[in-house]
Order: structure tokens, then sequence, then C-alpha cells
């Protein structure tokens, strides 16, 4: 700040001062439209309040002070609720670390025990430490050190007991293992994800830093001491009303937090870019002088320099910058040029002083690191052709050596080429192709650039997405009537599913294929009817896509390529599958499967694909442990192909989630959900359709672990992605609804759920048509909603439809007709007909006792709590040495904590029977 600039900040301060408190911010909003001047004349106002608040802060220093001094020292040896206190292992500003174990439970367990200095026990600091454990009960994630307990000790004093990491800080750690650049970026994107993990749950940070960061001896991150995190819902408040307390370390803080604005997540990124920094290059991005304010100062009033420069001038000497170059076993010249470039762009976008111009999420800013590792352009460093084609030639090095030996091979080739023309017509006809392809591809590119070109769009630039449906524009307007152009349409739909963009793909494909067939080019024809067909029944009816990829079975024939005859099968059968007809859906993938493995494809090439999906509809024909095999045989395979593999290794880790949900084993569930989650979040990103499919299965996962509000805003999350996508009329959306109102429906809310599973009806009435096994399931879970909210009548109806629709379109599905069953009978009990509802157990158990189909989980245990409802009812499946409501033990986690109301009171009911009996 200049000496003008700081007079002109002291007459406004003055200015304002004159004015009464309730007036000052209208009067600063009218006169300085510059909000950062705002902030530092509400700071200088603060810093001239009157002698009273001066002297109350000074009194509550003094009041520490004195505290202090009574201090009890070591309390090594002391009890703390279930744990005894062995010996210090910190000590903060604010209060005491100690390592301790654990004394109760009968098992043994180590944690580190965080109580208060007895200068701060005072309503303020309480309230802190108080809130910590707060956020910490909030996170769990591999690299946060987890809460195990908390409460007060005799004297009323509050602790908390967190995960014990034995290890060194970040920085410690990678400079003794001697890490090179590369392992340092990698253990870098384990703290982005456990700091991404807490931005989800609305916790920031606020005190990032290397010390804050552990690695245990395992290498694994940990991220530590949420002391002066904050929860986002709270922090507005804070703010207006002047309560919010943001100590902070200046080295590592953001300009805005250094000004006192409220806490954002971008605040936690450019704490993340100076670690990063200091990780990197041995030394901070300023010049920092010997205490805190001088910190400040030069990160308020100077902008960071480029890492490589900082290593060069910030270093204090040439014996400096080779210790650190050694630590990261480069000489001080290779790691310069290794920080210059990519890196150096990065870590500046991280650490704009301007905070809308970083990186706006975590993901983001991980995603760069991750571009930068496999030598792809990174977003921070918009650069030219030639740095995008340096990127690309050096990813794909062997690729790009064989094609410049096949073109000299060409070269050479052309000069000896002539007596061989005969011979080699059909191979010039096809290179010719191709060539013409490639040529015509090239042109098309170039104009849609041209057309992108921010001169002719106001100086709007234009993403990836957008230069996609601007050449599909561009196609769909044009005249195009070669092969040539059918062949740029289909690689276009490609480019265009590849980004998760499903609106409408069939416009290109049904104008590619109306060109192919106008040529008579058949097999080409048919070609594109598979890709239709997929398109056509997530946006229309599984019936015109089943017609289309038989059509084009037909038209292929059986001498048609393996690959092509595999994907044609892979999608006949996700289409049977999906209209519920599972046997013939799983007889159409093993066909595919065979195929796959006569084409020679590798597993991430479509095999995987095909093994997910097959195993999905074996689990759903009640063949569990043959889902289960396949799955892991393929997610073994993957996991030896690669990183290249890392997205359908996802894919198959989510299937083998479900599988695993469904099987009740809830923790493995959630675990491979999650890791799949991650996954997506950072090769796809939260615009991809996968990302929130696979969202919504965990949150399938949280309604069985009783995380009901999580779970509900997971399926609200895919249900409106689902109807801004696809629209309002497409499968995929009806099952958006589905899973959304089972979320609803465990979460207590009824009659949502009713409303809900209504509009699924909808959307698989105009899909499937009236009568389906999407239809037959949706109204007997439509009953199950109207049962939890009180309509008994209307429960007995819906059940008996989807109950006559399984048997007219003769589906065998005991456990779905056992649910229809089980609903009826306590609707009857619950209407006073007994003798009814006993004669609809007796049917339940019978039915449940058929083999076939797939239960969900916790359906065994509903019926037992059903059958209890009728005493002389014959449950094969009970166990004489325990009662029916003993089952509600056995239920998954989520069901024990349901908020269902119609389990509710099945359960009430039981236990009144049982203590009446």
């Amino acid at each position: 700040m200049d000496l003008e600039q700081w007079r002109q900040l002291r007459e406004l301060s003055e200015a304002c001062a004159a004015l009464p408190p309730g007036q000052r911010d209208d009067w600063l909003r009218e006169h300085v439209p510059d909000a950062e001047m705002r902030a530092r004349v509400l700071a200088m106002l603060e810093d001239d309040t009157d002698d009273d608040t001066h002297r109350a802060d000074a009194d509550s220093v003094w009041q520490r002070a004195v505290a202090s001094l009574a201090e009890p020292g070591d309390r090594s040896n002391q009890a703390m609720g279930a744990w005894r206190l062995i010996r210090p292992i910190g000590d903060g500003g604010m209060g005491h670390v100690y390592l301790a174990e654990r004394i109760e439970g009968g098992f043994t367990q180590r944690a580190a025990i965080k109580c208060l200095r007895h200068g701060y026990l005072t309503p303020e600091f309480i309230a802190r430490f108080e809130s910590e454990r707060q956020i910490l009960a909030r996170l769990e994630h591999p690299g946060i050190a987890r809460l195990l307990d908390g409460g007060r000790d005799a004297s009323g004093e509050p602790w908390l007991a967190m995960e014990y990491v034995d290890g060194e800080t970040l920085v410690d750690y990678c400079d003794h293992q001697r890490l090179g650049i590369t392992q340092r970026l990698q253990l870098f994107l384990d703290v982005c994800a456990a700091v991404s993990h807490a931005h989800a749950r609305l916790v920031v940070h606020r005190d990032i830093k290397p010390s804050n960061v552990l690695v245990n001896n395992d290498g694994q991150v940990k991220l530590l001491d949420f002391g002066v995190a904050k929860l986002m819902e709270e922090s507005s408040n804070a703010y207006q009303t002047g309560t919010a307390i943001a100590p902070m370390t200046p080295a590592y803080a953001a300009p805005e937090q250094l000004r006192g604005e409220p806490p954002s997540t971008v605040m936690d990124i450019y704490a993340l870019g100076v670690m990063l920094f200091e990780l990197l290059s041995g030394v901070l991005p300023y010049r920092l002088g010997a205490s805190g304010a001088e910190a400040a100062a030069a990160v308020l009033n100077s902008q960071p320099v480029a890492a490589s420069s900082a290593f060069q001038r910030h270093s204090t000497g040439r014996g400096d910058r080779e210790r650190i170059a050694e630590a990261r076993k480069q000489s001080p010249k290779t790691l310069r040029k290794t920080l210059s470039g990519d890196l150096d762009a990065i870590l500046l976008k991280a650490l704009r002083p301007d905070q809308s111009a970083r990186y706006q999420t975590v993901q983001l800013f991980s995603a760069d690191i991750e571009r930068y590792l496999q030598h792809r352009p990174v977003v921070a460093r918009r650069g030219s052709w030639r740095y995008r084609a340096r990127l690309f030639l050096r990813r794909h090095a062997l690729a790009s050596a064989l094609g410049v030996i096949a073109l000299l091979t060409l070269v050479g080739g052309l000069v000896q080429a002539k007596w061989q023309a005969a011979a080699i017509a059909e191979q010039r006809d096809r290179a010719e192709t191709e060539a013409n392809r490639a040529k015509q591809a090239l042109a098309f590119l170039q104009e849609t650039f041209r057309q992108a070109d921010p001169a002719r769009n106001r100086g709007q630039q234009l993403s990836a997405k957008d230069l996609l449906l601007l050449g599909q524009q561009r196609l769909l307007d044009g005249q195009q009537s070669s092969a040539l152009d059918a062949w740029l349409m289909e690689e276009l739909v490609r480019a265009e599913q590849g980004f998760g963009l499903v609106e409408e793909p069939d416009l290109l494909l049904s104008a590619a294929l109306g060109i192919y067939q106008r040529l008579g080019l058949g097999r080409d024809a048919a070609r594109v009817k598979v890709g239709l067909a997929n398109s056509t029944s997530k946006l229309r009816t599984q019936e015109e896509g089943e017609k289309l990829v038989r059509e084009a079975l037909e038209e292929l024939g059986p001498d048609a390529g393996a690959r092509t005859l595999a994907i044609a099968h892979h999608s006949l059968g996700n289409i049977l599958g999906n209209r519920g007809l599972h046997a013939e859906a799983i007889t159409e993938l093993r066909t595919a499967a065979t195929f796959w493995r006569k084409s020679g494809a590798n597993v991430q090439n479509g095999p995987s694909t095909t093994a997910m999906l097959l195993a999905y509809f074996l689990g759903a024909n009640g063949e569990n442990a043959e889902a289960e095999q396949l799955l892991r045989a393929t997610l073994d395979k993957l996991r030896d192909a690669g990183p290249d593999a890392a997205l359908d290794r996802a894919e198959i880790e989510s299937t083998l989630g479900i599988r695993m949900r469904r099987a009740g084993r809830i923790i493995e569930a959630e675990a491979l959900q999650s890791s799949a989650l991650s996954t997506f979040d950072h090769m796809l990103g939260r615009d991809h359709p996968v990302y929130w499919t696979v969202l919504g299965n965990l949150g399938s996962v949280w309604t069985m672990l009783g995380r009901h509000e999580e779970a509900v805003e997971a399926q609200r999350g895919r249900l409106d992605y689902r109807r801004r996508t696809l629209g309002e009329q497409a499968q995929s959306t009806g099952l958006a609804w589905k899973f959304y109102a089972g979320a609803l429906q465990h979460a207590g809310r009824s009659s949502d759920a009713e409303e809900a599973m209504r509009k699924a009806l909808g959307v698989f009435r105009v899909t499937q048509g009236e009568s389906s096994l999407h239809v037959a399931e949706g109204l007997i879970l439509l009953g199950h909603a109207q049962l939890a909210a009180g309509h008994r009548d209307a429960a007995l109806q819906s059940t008996q439809q989807g109950i006559d629709m399984l048997h007219a379109l003769n589906e065998n599905n005991p456990p779905l007709e056992a649910s229809a069953l089980r609903i009826q009978a306590q609707a009857l009990h619950e209407l006073g007909q007994q003798a009814d509802a006993c004669a609809h157990v007796d049917r339940m158990l019978d039915r449940f006792a058929d083999p076939g189909g797939e239960a969900e989980p916790g359906l065994d245990t509903r019926i037992r709590l059903t059958a209890a409802l009728c005493p002389n009812a014959d449950a094969p499946m009970t166990n004489a040495t325990s009662s029916p409501a003993d089952d509600m033990t056995r239920l998954p986690e989520g069901l024990r904590q349901s908020r269902d109301e119609g389990l509710l009171r099945l359960v009430k009911e039981v236990a009144a029977s049982q203590g009446s009996g």
C-alpha cells in the first residue's frame, strides 16, 4: 500500500468513525465501491475502538496470563473418560495434546487427546473447542484423523480424543524419504482428497499448513487440527454479528483471510497452493519477515513469484539450493527446469490474490495436477498448439514414434511401388479412404474452431462441450450425403457421449443411418442402428430400442466382425435386462462375452462393461454367487491393466458395491461406492451422468447406514440431473424417481415418497408400456409408500395390481411377490381383518420360500415380523431361540434406524403382542 492509499484509507475511516455505528455500513456501501477498501476501513475502525474495548481486551489477556500460572503442569497418568493420558506429544497456544491409551472396553487403542489450557477456559474458546468436536464428527475420510471420543473431565473441562497418527509432517516426510516431484504430487493429491471431503460437508479448514498434515509409517496422509475450522452454513451469520474468531498462520493464509473476510473454500485452496509450493520448491512464494505481521504484509502487498524463480531467489545460497534439490533427487538446474512451465502455472493459479481467478474447487486443482502427471495440457496454462502437440507426443511416445516410422516406410515404399500396384490395390483404396477421412475431419475441425473464435463470439471462450455441440449443429445444418459425412457423425456422437452429452444423440445417428441406407452400405447402417437403439431405449421406449438392435443383428449376419457382434449383443442384453427380462438378457450378455474373447480386445475396451452388466442381471436373477465372482475376477484384471483402466475399474467397483449392499455387507459397499465416486469425480467431473449414477448408488448405501438426510440429498441430485439432461419421460428419469422415493420413505417422509413413486410409475408407463416388470414393481413400491402413509385401502389396491401384472407377464419373482403379500397382510391387520391378514401371511411365507429373484435387503426380517402378527403362522425361517421382535437387531443399520412409519408401526405391534403374550 503506497502513501496515497494510506492517506485515503485514514480519511475514510475518520469520516466513517464520526457516524453512529448503525449508519456506517450504509455510508461505506454508498461512498466506497471497492470491497477490499471497505474491508480495510472496517479493520482500521476496529483498531481505533475506544479505550474501554482495549482495556477489556487487555483484561482478557491478563486473566489468561494469571490463569496460566495455575496450569496443573504435566497431566500424565490422569484419567479422562475411558482413557489414560500417557505423555505430552504436542503443545499449542490454546491447549495441550497427550498420547493416551484406552483403559475401558476390553481392547487396546491409542489416541491423541486434546484439552484446553486453563487460560482458555472461557465461553468463547470452549465454544470453539466444542465446534471442533462437532466438525470432526461429520468427517469420515481415510485422509482425516478421525474423532474417537469426547467429553468433560472431573472438573468439567472439555476434551476430545482423536486418532493418533505416528508420523512426520508432509514436508519432513518427503525430504527424509527423498521423494521426487511426481511422488510428492501424488501424496499431495491425497491431501486434496481429504480437503475435498471436508468441503463437501461444508467445512472450511482455515489453517492448512505442512505441520497440520502428517504422513504415517504406511505412507498415508492425515489431515489434522480442525480447531479453527468453520462450517460454511454458520459462517455468514458469525461474520455479520462480529462473533467470528479467525486465528490463522499468516504465511499460509489467503489475502482475503488476512483481511477478515468470511471463510470460503477458496481460502483452503490458497493454503494448499502455498503448501504445494513449499513441498515442490523448498521455499515459500514470498519473502517473509520475522513476525506474523510482516508475513501478513508480504501476502497482502506483493505478488507471488513463480516457484522456479523463488527457488533461485528465496533460497539462502548455493548450498541451500543443492540441499533442496538433493532431497528431490535432482540437481538445482534440473529442479528449476522441472518447476518451470506447467507446475509454475498451476501454483500461480492456486495463489492468485483475486480469489475468483483461483481454482474454484479442490477437484479442479487436483484435476490439473493429474493432467500434469499424465502429460496432458493443464487448464492453468492454455498454451499454443505447439505446447499441446509436444505434450501429445510425450504422452503417446511409442505411438508417435511408430507413426513417424510408418510415414517414412510409406514414403520409401512409394519409390518401389509401381510394379506392386495390382497386388496392393485393396490396401491402397483402404488407405485412401482413411486419408480422405482424416482430411475431411481436419477440415471440419478447422472450420468449427474458426466459428468458435472468441472474436466471432463477443469474446466468449467456448468449452470442449460447446465445440462438440457447435460441430453437431454444423453437420445437421449442412448438405452432407457421403459415407465420410456419416462416419464423421458417428465419431461426433462418440465424443459427445464421452462428455456425457446425452441430449438427442439420435439426431446425428439418424442422419448417418439415412446416408448409409441411401448408399446401400448395409453393415455400416446396421452398426449405426445399434447405437441408435441404445439412445432410443434411454430417451423413449425399450421396445423401440429392442426392435432396432434385432434388425441390426439380422443385417450384420454371423460373419460380421467379432467386436461389432459383441457390441450388438451387449446392447440387446442391456435393453432386455432393463425391460425386466433377466434370463434373456443374461443369454445375450454371455454371447457378447464370447465375441469379446474372440476379438482379442483388452479387458478395459468393452469386456469389462459386458461383465459388469452380466453380473448386474445375474444378481437380479438370484444368481448372486456367480455375479460376485465375475465382478471380482474382472476387477483383478483391471487392476493389472494399469492407469488407463481407471474408469473401468470404478464402474466395476460401483457394481460390486451394489452387490455388497444387497448382500448386507454395507461397510464394504460404502467403501467401493466411495472409491468409484472419487475416481469419476476426478476424471469426469460432476457434469457427467455416471457421476450422478454412482452418487445415487452411494445414497442407497447411506440409507442402509441410517444417514437419511444425506441419502435423500444424493438421490435428489441424481433425479435433478436426469430431468435436466434427459427430460421428464426418460427411463433413467423414472428410475431416479424410484430411488428418490425409497430414500424419502426411509427418512419418514411417506407422503413425499408416495408422490415420487407416482412420478416414477408415470414414466415407466410411457417408456415400458402399461404392462411391464418395471410397472409391476412400481405398483408394489407405491403400495409400500401408501401403507407407510396410512393409506391402507390404497396400498391393498396398488399391490394387488402389481401381483396381477406379474402373473400376466409370467414373471417368476418370488421376493417381489412376497413383499407385496407382506404389505397386504400388514394393511389387513391394521384394518382389523385378522383372518384375511393371516391368510396373506401363509401365502407370503410360501412364496418367499420359492427360489428365484433377488430379495431387497432386510426383507427376510420384515417377513418374520409380519408373520409374528399371526401366532399360528408356520414360518420356515423362524429361529426357535429368538423372538420375532429380536429380529430387529438383524436388520441392516439403516433399517434399524429407519423412520419408515409402516415399519415402525409393525415393530410396535409385534412388541406389544409379545408383551401381552
